[in-house]
């Protein structure tokens, strides 16, 4: 870990991610971010990506749209295709 600098953030997008995080713990420098605790499964859907975890802190706004759709809401029908065409960019904060 010579090559990081801290603090350091680690996210930790699986199933059974609590054990990797019992695991460090010891490092005071580093932030984790875990998708679940220690036996727990994540749930998995065809409808979203395998990482729903990641995806939620990257492109929040997206994902809660996502999110929505797979709750078959009447009041509002939203097509996957037309979330994927929400313009901006990750990597440009005033997009």
């Amino acid at each position: 870990q010579t090559w990081l600098s801290t603090p350091s953030i680690f996210v930790f997008d699986c199933s059974n991610a609590g054990v990797l995080v019992n695991q460090q713990q010891r490092d005071e420098d580093l932030i984790i971010l875990a998708a679940c605790s220690q036996g727990e499964i994540l749930p998995q859907s065809p409808e979203l990506p395998a990482d729903v975890f990641t995806s939620c802190l990257t492109t929040p706004i997206k994902m809660a749209l996502r999110w929505f759709c797979t709750r078959k809401s009447p009041l509002l029908q939203i097509d996957q295709e037309l979330i994927d065409k929400i313009p901006g960019q990750l990597n440009n904060r005033k997009s």
